[in-house]
């Protein structure tokens, strides 16, 4: 990738109508060379051989036993409900 330089940070700093004093944009020079040179290392790594790897864990569902439970019908526990307003049930403000 190209290093970037004052002037870039500057012309970037202008399309945004952001004002900026030297010593930040000697920092942001600083920062965004230092992301370019991680990006770098990460297009320069040998991924041809390696297999894809999607998630560090196996994530087993460890609840998950293989029975169902049977379930109750939503119209069912809203009959049960004195305060409700067509598919929710109202509760009482608890925070201001």
């Amino acid at each position: 990738m190209n290093e970037i330089n004052k002037d870039l940070v500057k012309r970037v700093l202008g399309f945004a109508m952001l004002n900026s004093t030297d010593e930040e944009i000697d920092d942001y020079v600083l920062s965004l060379n230092q992301v370019v040179e991680e990006i770098d290392k990460i297009q320069n790594l040998e991924l041809d051989n390696k297999d894809i790897l999607f998630s560090p864990t196996s994530n087993v569902n460890c609840f998950e036993d293989g029975l169902t439970v049977e379930k109750i019908d939503k119209e069912e526990v809203l009959s049960r409900v004195s305060n409700r307003e067509a598919d929710y049930i109202l509760v009482p403000k608890v925070i201001e």
